[in-house]
């Protein structure tokens, strides 16, 4: 699956879409109203060494990414960390605590688990995009399944509830892992 392919199953077609380039530290962040100029950019922000992120969430105007301006969302996300001083020592580890937390809660199958270098992006994409409204009482249960279950997510973003947060595509080139196997951003799961 490319990465057009897979964010279509997780954004919704109506709205403005978010890509953020990260060189040096330094922030890009631009909006488009087709996802193919998103992702050409994203292909020139990557092939110029940014990291690539695209937010979840479409919004309503150019400039905002922040929740009050958050359109819709077609999916549910978490961020789980996986390394020396992470939430889980390896992804095979990470991927058993996500295995049985899905058990345990009986929820559905995954549209797609995706290395991000280090970590794990783990999405549910839903059938129709959701306004925010709709969206956010669902991942504040999400999450809260996450606390009581014990599912070590990523603490800097908590991304159940994070709306206007970005992660990488999948395909995606991980600029800060390039020594590293697994820097491609890719289906693990």
């Amino acid at each position: 699956m490319d990465t057009q392919s897979f964010l279509s199953k997780v954004l919704s077609d109506d709205g403005f879409y978010c890509v953020v380039g990260f060189k040096d530290g330094k922030p890009s962040q631009k909006f488009f109203s087709t996802l193919d100029s998103m992702l050409s950019t994203a292909s020139t922000f990557e092939s110029g060494g940014h990291d690539v992120f695209f937010a979840l969430g479409t919004f309503v105007t150019e400039g905002k990414r922040n929740a009050s301006n958050v359109k819709y969302l077609k999916a549910f996300f978490l961020d789980l960390d996986c390394g020396d001083g992470k939430g889980y020592a390896t992804k095979d580890e990470a991927i058993i605590a996500l295995k049985a937390f899905r058990k345990h809660y009986n929820l559905p199958k995954w549209t797609r688990v995706v290395s991000s270098g280090s970590g794990m992006h783990v999405y549910w994409g839903l059938e129709n995009a959701v306004p925010f409204t709709e969206w956010k009482p669902v991942a504040n249960q999400l999450k809260q399944a996450c606390v009581d279950f014990g599912l070590l997510l990523t603490l800097r973003l908590l991304l159940t509830v994070r709306v206007s947060c970005v992660c990488r595509g999948h395909s995606i080139i991980n600029q800060n892992h390039l020594n590293l196997q697994g820097s491609w951003v890719r289906r693990i799961r």
